[in-house]
């Protein structure tokens, strides 16, 4: 009788893991934190014959293997107009590699609502704003153009997605700038917290006012100035409103929402001051309305 066994080879390491360490370390070392599929391909290039990697991989391979040995984590936005991929060490948060995405971008509307407590309630949707290059702008319109423009629905962008916690928009807004953006240390709900661009309070309150679509409409507008009332600086407000020199008369608006937010006539005595060259909207495709003559504009017959 006899008896047979077979033995299995035992598999030498492969070349990636037998350099594991070192390209840990290297990584570790590395000084950003966030990196492109190019850069991931150049240190490939770079370090391929040092750590005996394989002549056939690739630099996604290469970038899959430090995702699976959890050198890097792998981040990727698939917005519409152009999906975006990222690597990250593993302690950056996402909200730093989304802002990564487009330079000089900044957290804006409900998400700075969020982070300044003006909302009336939690919303994880994330809006990121980059800025249009800076152009010309054109003059006040006649009255029967600002008429037609607030009948019909506001132009929203349709370049987002949705992740696990909520939607992330991606925002191509008005050039300013940057005015009025800060760094933060903020905790977003279900997002891990972050060192983050955001619009501060006298900015997010004038962003809000000329876009409450990007808000969650006029109540919850109205409901943040409510919130903001006792730390808004006027001064500043007021400087940011000159310095944005808007072709639409927005002042009414923010007129209109602080008034009815309980401002005092002092805060609001500036405001006042200024022209009202036109009969004014307080957002688009209202439908049952009221005109408030003092600031000369319509406003939904339920909060006028």
């Amino acid at each position: 009788m006899y008896i047979y066994i077979i033995l299995q080879p035992i598999m030498p390491p492969s070349k990636f893991n037998a350099a594991k360490t070192q390209i840990r370390e290297c990584f570790q070392g590395f000084e950003a934190r966030i990196l492109k599929q190019s850069d991931i391909s150049s240190m490939l290039n770079q370090r391929r014959a040092e750590w005996n990697l394989p002549l056939g991989m690739s630099g996604a391979t290469f970038g899959k293997k430090l995702v699976e040995a959890k050198i890097l984590r792998f981040h990727s936005f698939p917005f519409p107009q152009r999906a975006e991929r990222r690597y990250a060490k593993p302690d950056v948060p996402m909200m730093e590699v989304l802002q990564s995405i487009k330079a000089n971008s900044y957290y804006t509307h409900a998400c700075a609502m969020q982070v300044h407590g003006l909302l009336n309630q939690c919303t994880l949707d994330i809006y990121l704003n980059f800025e249009q290059a800076d152009h010309e702008r054109g003059a006040l319109p006649e009255q029967v153009r600002i008429d037609a423009a607030f009948k019909a629905n506001p132009r929203k962008t349709n370049n987002y997605f949705q992740d696990d916690s909520g939607d992330i928009i991606l925002l191509n807004g008005m050039h300013t700038g940057r005015l009025g953006v800060e760094e933060k240390y903020v905790s977003v709900p279900g997002r891990e917290p972050a060192n983050i661009r955001v619009t501060d309070l006298e900015r997010t309150l004038i962003d809000i006012t000329v876009r409450p679509y990007y808000a969650g409409g006029i109540t919850a507008v109205l409901h943040a100035f409510a919130q903001a009332r006792g730390r808004v600086k006027i001064a500043r407000l007021m400087n940011y409103l000159t310095t944005l020199n808007y072709v639409y008369p927005y002042h009414q608006a923010l007129g209109w929402y602080m008034e009815k937010a309980g401002f005092t006539a002092q805060e609001t005595k500036k405001l006042r001051m200024m022209p009202r060259p036109r009969r004014f909207y307080l957002a688009h495709k209202m439908m049952k309305t009221e005109f408030d003559e003092a600031w000369q504009i319509f406003v939904p017959s339920n909060l006028s």
